[in-house]
């Protein structure tokens, strides 16, 4: 029998994350996010731990072809795809059908479970709170990056070089997709 998909019982909103904010009243002060990082394109992209209902092996994806948008089939339900680089980017992403990749499942801001492909595995990052920046919302209007809310400047590994990391903003996906 099939593994019905769980959705995170709160999700905290992007700014709540940022600032460090207690997300709920059971939630103390906490120095550190846990995030789960992965690429579309040349970017990083993260979405909060809390935020992730799985990470799973990458279907079979249905799709035109012609948006950024499909549909696959995990267990028992029906969930739609969102590729995030041939949104950004106007191109379809990179996915080879030897190593097809994965999906991370994430609710969108209704609730409803969305899948976004990546090419690689993600990972887990630990940050400290005072790493992640709330980007400005005129540079989000005017650049690729309207799919980002925050941006976190680190390290991916132990003494390695720093790399921008973008913080994906569900909400502003969903209102691109509508439009």
């Amino acid at each position: 029998m099939p593994t019905p998909l769980s959705t995170p019982t709160a999700t905290a909103q992007p700014s709540a994350i940022a600032k460090g904010q207690p997300t709920n009243k059971k939630q103390t002060a906490i120095s550190h996010r846990k995030l789960i990082v992965f690429p579309v394109g040349e970017l990083r992209l993260a979405v909060p731990m809390g935020n992730i209902s799985r990470v799973i092996n990458r279907p079979k994806v249905y799709s035109s072809g012609t948006n950024a948008v499909g549909i696959t089939t995990v267990g028992d339900r029906e969930l739609t795809i969102i590729d995030l680089h041939q949104q950004l980017f106007k191109t379809a992403g990179p996915f080879n059908p030897e190593r097809p990749g994965y999906l991370v499942l994430t609710p969108s801001p209704t609730g409803e479970i969305m899948g976004i492909p990546t090419p690689t595995t993600p990972r887990l990052l630990e940050v400290p709170l005072e790493q992640i920046r709330e980007l400005p919302q005129s540079y989000r209007q005017a650049d690729t990056l309207w799919v980002a809310s925050h941006m976190i400047r680190t390290a991916m590994e132990e003494g390695g070089e720093l790399q921008s990391i973008f913080m994906l903003d569900m909400a502003a996906v969903m209102d691109k997709l509508m439009s």
